[in-house]
């Protein structure tokens, strides 16, 4: 850590991602206030790192710039006047604005040019004022997405952006993009979204009266919010933007898969509707109201979200850095919390469904076995005896049986009532034209079964993966903000004890 010279301070607390804090700290907190930020003009942080030098004559950059206290970082670019200083200015996508930018060599050798510029600081806390700096040689996306609008708009406008960020990253605009042009790329990708639920059939209404007409509309106000965060960015990540777009066609195809077994339909089952199920699609039914459920409480998680990004609240409260950062974790573990209910839910009706086709095995089996060899021939050619269904002697299980049967005969369930999960993985329900055939016919029919099956049964374990997967970032979440607000209460009271 560069020295710094005056008066020694004391603090020594590891910060969130386990640096140690820089010294200043300790006294930034015992005098700094959004009324009376360091300007790095007239009101300066006391002392200067060893390795400050004379701004005016400098050609390189100071080795441990890198690593001073903002505070000093400003005061040295504001008295810098040398051939790396420009002012950077941009007027796309907004408002003009300017700020100064320094690009000089750094390090004993010279050998890399670090780009810096003056940003907003202290979260906005003097409006207008550039007392934040910005290195782009060590910004990285999840920081550069934190920014204020204006600032993305001055780090895209940088010459430096498409090499070291734009390029290694994958970000927009691209080298002679204007945030216009990406901004208006990045919209259309959600906006076709929006246009295909819009110009689609509505969902069936929910039974939760507190739920949209058509809940269509919790997918819709998902995509107008991610919309509007677009309008408050300069940078954008089109990997990022289209995981989005992915996640909510998820969320709409599997209503609208599920919807649409439920769109017009009246219990019960008959040849005519087709049957999809042994229980009147209650459990369809079901499936459903607990997708729409999901999808309400991640259009509440998309609403908070926006709240904190937009205004720094959170249900109306200032957030300072710790309380953001806590916000956030826990509003990703309330989005994972509604994902594992929903693919949790996905699982149950998968197993409903392979419970259904291990039942048909099962008739299908015993009817096979219950065929008698062909009798023997002089001449060799003989005809194979057809064998009809053979029913299980339990009244119940005949009668579940027979049931569902009815999703295998070929008049109308495989090709008028196929399933939600069906149509999600491809797979066809084997039809069956008759119920009398030959042993080679039924053993033919068991073996496509058996494929259906399989397809079914991994894609069960693969939810399954799902679910644990997004239980264990719910509790890495967790974790993470729990231990978030245990260091900043941590280093609050060490603060405290400095100052008192």
């Amino acid at each position: 850590m560069t020295a710094i010279s005056g008066t020694p301070l004391y603090l020594r607390t590891p910060d969130i991602d386990g640096r140690i804090l820089n010294d200043a700290m300790r006294e930034e907190a015992s005098t700094l206030s959004a009324s009376s930020p360091f300007d790095g003009v007239t009101k300066l942080l006391t002392g200067r790192p060893n390795d400050f030098g004379d701004p005016a004559t400098a050609t390189h950059l100071p080795s441990g710039f890198r690593y001073w206290h903002t505070a000093h970082q400003l005061e040295w670019l504001k008295a810098y006047q040398g051939a790396g200083a420009s002012t950077l200015s941009v007027t796309d996508g907004g408002n003009s604005i300017s700020t100064l930018a320094v690009s000089l060599p750094y390090g004993s050798d010279g050998g890399e040019t670090m780009h810096v510029l003056l940003t907003s600081g202290l979260n906005g806390a003097v409006p207008g004022e550039k007392l934040g700096v910005t290195i782009l040689n060590d910004l990285l996306p999840d920081r550069l997405q934190r920014m204020s609008l204006d600032d993305q708009r001055l780090v895209a406008s940088h010459p430096a952006f498409g090499g070291l960020l734009a390029g290694p990253f994958g970000l927009r605009p691209s080298v002679g993009e204007t945030v216009t042009q990406a901004r208006a790329a990045m919209s259309a990708t959600l906006q076709a979204l929006r246009d295909l639920i819009t110009n689609s059939p509505a969902l069936p209404p929910s039974d939760d009266p507190e739920q949209p007409t058509n809940p269509a509309q919790l997918i819709l106000d998902q995509i107008d919010l991610a919309l509007a965060n677009l309008d408050r960015m300069g940078v954008f990540n089109p990997a990022t933007i289209e995981d989005l777009r992915a996640q909510l066609a998820a969320q709409y195809e599997r209503l609208e898969r599920y919807g649409a077994a439920l769109r017009g339909f009246t219990a019960p089952e008959t040849a005519t509707t087709g049957f999809m199920s042994t229980d009147n699609r209650a459990g369809l039914r079901g499936a459903y109201e607990i997708f729409v459920q999901s999808s309400a409480r991640m259009l509440d998680v998309a609403r908070a979200t926006a709240e904190v990004v937009s205004t720094g609240r959170f249900n109306g409260k200032i957030l300072d850095v710790a309380g953001m950062t806590f916000t956030f974790q826990v509003l990703a573990n309330y989005q994972g919390e509604a994902e594992m209910q929903a693919r949790t839910e996905e699982i149950r009706v998968r197993n409903a469904l392979l419970a259904n086709y291990s039942v048909m095995q099962q008739l299908v089996n015993r009817t096979s076995a219950a065929i008698p060899a062909p009798p023997k021939a002089d001449d060799g050619v003989v005809d194979p005896p057809e064998g009809g269904l053979v029913y299980d002697t339990d009244s119940a299980t005949r009668a579940l049986e027979e049931k569902v049967l009815s999703m295998f005969l070929s008049n109308s369930s495989v090709t008028a009532a196929p399933h939600p999960s069906e149509l999600q993985l491809g797979v066809t329900r084997p039809p069956l034209s008759e119920t009398s055939l030959t042993k080679g016919e039924w053993d033919t029919f068991g073996t496509v079964l058996s494929g259906a099956v399989r397809v079914l049964d991994r894609d069960v374990q693969s939810l399954s993966d799902q679910v644990n997967a997004i239980s264990r970032e719910r509790n890495r979440h967790f974790d993470m903000a729990t231990e978030v607000m245990q260091k900043m209460t941590s280093i609050v009271s060490e603060i405290s004890a400095g100052i008192n």
